[in-house]
Order: structure tokens, then sequence, then C-alpha cells
């Protein structure tokens, strides 16, 4: 029985941003602390360009992946309206490290500063990647899911 290959159309935006983060954690785990505000301003671009790329979708229903994906007008408006916050609240977090953070610990301790820093950094990686994880393990089991489907769902 030969297997009918979906169409990834529709997917390409998530498939953009599943790419994209997955080469900035890369690249930051690679440069390490110098990548901070290339990869910041990476991500608000990648979100950005995921938001144009939903938008410029053909119009009306799509569905793929044996009918499991649908994109219409209201899951576009959704998308766009969860990547644009998205990348609204990465711009309003640039300066927070250097403004708030700095306030809220001019009069503690360089120690305390340190591990805060640090306790801070590894519960932000750690919420990332479990994003990231949960991402692609939706991703796959779509396309898995879409593969083994003997026909499509109407």
């Amino acid at each position: 029985m030969p297997i009918a290959i979906p169409a990834f159309t529709p997917a390409l935006p998530e498939l953009l941003v599943l790419g994209g983060a997955l080469a900035l954690l890369l690249f930051g785990a690679i440069r390490g602390e110098r990548s901070t505000a290339v990869v910041d301003t990476a991500a608000i671009a990648l979100l950005v360009a995921a938001a144009v790329l939903v938008a410029l979708l053909p119009g009306g229903r799509i569905e793929t992946f044996g009918g499991s994906f649908v994109l219409d007008s209201f899951a576009r408006f959704m998308k766009i309206l969860a990547l644009g916050g998205a990348a609204a609240a990465l711009l309003m977090s640039l300066d927070f490290w250097k403004k708030e953070i700095a306030v809220w610990l001019a009069g503690a301790s360089p120690a305390w500063a340190d591990a805060y820093e640090v306790f801070c950094r590894h519960v932000i990686n750690d919420f990332m990647l479990t994003a990231f994880y949960l991402l692609v393990a939706c991703c796959a089991t779509m396309v898995i899911a879409s593969l083994l489907m003997p026909e499509p769902l109407k």
C-alpha cells in the first residue's frame, strides 16, 4: 500500500518556528552568553516572519494530515494573534534584565544577585526546552498519524 504524503503548506508557519527555534537554541548553546542580543532579535524576527507567512497562506479552509490539521480564517486570526503576542512579549522583555532586576537587586549582595540570575536562567531554559519538546512531539504525532491514516476524515 503506497503511503500518501500530506501537503505541508498549511503547516509552514509552525515548521518555520520549529526550525528557527531549534537553530536559535543551538546557536545560543554554542555561542553562550555573547549570543543573547542576536538570539533575542532573531526570535522576534522569526515570530514576525511566521505571522506574515500565516497571512500569506491561501484563503479558505485548508485541511492536511488527514483532516487533523485545519486552517481557516479563525485559525489564521488566532495564529497571528499568538505569534504577534509572543513577539511583543519578547520585545518588551529585552530591557527587563538591565532595568528591573538591576533596580530590585541594587541593595542585595553580589552573591545573591549571581545566584538569582543563575536560578532564573535555568528556570527559563527549562520552560523553553519543555515548550520546544512539546512542539516537536505534536508535529511528529501529526505527521505519523497522517501517514498511518488509511483515508481522510470528512
